[in-house]
């Protein structure tokens, strides 16, 4: 049984990225961040099921049989944000990814750096050329890892909100 949605905010995901927020340079917050977040989409998958609602077509996707990957893949196509953390999630649970057209290539793509000023995207990351946490995708494009955690989250929660789950 999937722990219900609630508890697994409150219990898990929250405390997780208040730690990474606490310490945005640190790779093993920002992992676990990552795994978090895109756990937090298997979850809404889940609490969708119990609410006995196809969750496929609650997010506007053509009714499917499927799992929470498949799931993830039709939020992919939705959100810019949500595809590139769903493809880091992938990498750092398997190391090396070489299927399905990702993102980024592998676990080693998340860096520790310290940009300076005008170096990273506008709105993005912390002011003042403080150590954070980036993400190259294969594009050669960097992504501060917090900023991009933040909106996906945002996403997730919109969908969240919407169909009532928290």
């Amino acid at each position: 049984m999937a722990k219900p949605l609630d508890k697994f905010y409150g219990e898990i995901l929250n405390p997780t990225l208040t730690d990474f927020k606490s310490e945005p340079e640190m790779l093993h917050r920002g992992f676990n961040a990552v795994a978090v977040v895109d756990s937090y989409s298997a979850h809404i998958f889940q609490e969708l099921l119990t609410k006995k609602k196809d969750p496929f077509v609650e997010i506007g996707a053509p009714p499917q049989r499927g799992d929470d990957s498949k799931f993830r893949n039709e939020l992919a196509k939705q959100d810019p944000n949500f595809r590139l953390l769903r493809d880091i999630a992938k990498a750092n649970k398997h190391a090396r990814l070489y299927q399905h057209s990702p993102k980024v290539n592998g676990s080693d793509d998340t860096q520790q750096k310290s940009l300076g000023w005008g170096e990273g995207g506008f709105g993005e990351g912390r002011y003042g050329g403080t150590p954070q946490l980036y993400v190259t995708d294969l594009d050669g494009k960097e992504h501060n890892l917090e900023s991009l955690l933040d909106a996906s989250l945002a996403f997730l929660n919109g969908i969240a909100t919407k169909h009532n789950l928290l």
